[in-house]
């Protein structure tokens, strides 16, 4: 079961991260960490908040900016696992 996250990382045609809040989400905490799911999908979510069910702490807590950076170094294939493992096997 994947849990709802706080928002939604993507990257843009130019290439840079974007974080979007979700819908009541609040996005002005001064530290976070990068999460992932099972799918291998990070995001960012409030260091002091519990996470939601089906997202794992990813070792990295810091400022958005961080954070952020942090996800462009790791995130390189967008694609959910399931995908990556279907087209590859």
């Amino acid at each position: 079961m994947r849990g709802k996250s706080l928002g939604c990382v993507k990257r843009g045609l130019d290439g840079d991260i974007r974080v979007t809040a979700a819908k009541g989400a609040k996005m002005g905490a001064s530290t976070y960490r990068v999460v992932v799911n099972d799918a291998e999908q990070y995001s960012i979510w409030p260091a002091g908040a519990d996470l939601p069910p089906g997202w794992a702490d990813a070792g990295m807590t810091g400022s958005q900016d961080d954070c952020l950076a942090r996800i462009d170094r790791v995130w390189v294939d967008l694609r959910p696992a399931g995908v990556r493992a279907r087209l590859a096997g």
